[in-house]
């Protein structure tokens, strides 16, 4: 019989009852939720039981909390505040400030679209059959003239470099360690 009478207690009825059973209700409500607890014995129940609720909830008493719990709470909170001071500065300052934040957010937006809008990509290039048989002989002519020069670079060393400047040098250092050996 209880799921008959709950369907029919809507549910803006409901918490104006549970407003006047804990004291919360304005005056207004309170008299219509007399009235209709003097009228339907099932709003009245629910009334009673919901005042019924909220004394035992009054009643109950707080208490302190113990000391040594306290301590061991400030201190692993204390462990933990500050752990990066950086961050919670900029937190206060941008986003605790709603103007500051929604200039930013602004800039940003307008950023954005303006690099989207006036971005404009580099065109790709392509080459046609002409430069890309220029380029060919261009290296193929820096290739041979690097070939010369290297070539010139070989002989010389060959030539003049090896058989003259270490030559001469190997040459001493051998005749230095056969007159210390030999003694002569």
């Amino acid at each position: 019989m209880q799921k008959n009478n709950s369907v029919k207690v809507e549910e803006s009825l409901l918490n104006k009852i549970i407003s006047v059973a804990y004291g919360d209700a304005g005056l207004i409500d309170r008299i219509n939720i007399y009235r209709k607890a003097r009228k339907d014995p099932f709003i009245k129940q629910l009334l009673n039981e919901y005042k019924k609720t909220a004394a035992s909830v009054h009643s109950i008493k707080e208490t302190e909390l113990p000391a040594s719990i306290s301590s061991t709470v400030r201190e692993n909170l204390g462990k933990n505040t500050n752990t990066n001071p950086v961050g919670s500065f900029i937190y206060s300052w941008l986003f605790a400030r709603p103007i500051l934040s929604t200039g930013v957010a602004g800039i940003l937006i307008i950023a954005i679209c303006g690099i989207l809008l006036f971005h404009k990509p580099a065109p790709e290039y392509t080459y046609t059959k002409v430069e890309i048989e220029l380029a060919q002989k261009q290296l193929q002519e820096s290739i041979a003239i690097l070939n010369k020069v290297f070539r010139k670079a070989e002989t010389e060393l060959d030539t003049e470099v090896m058989p003259i400047h270490v030559g001469k040098q190997v040459n001493k250092s051998f005749n230095l360690l056969n007159d210390l050996l030999i003694g002569g």
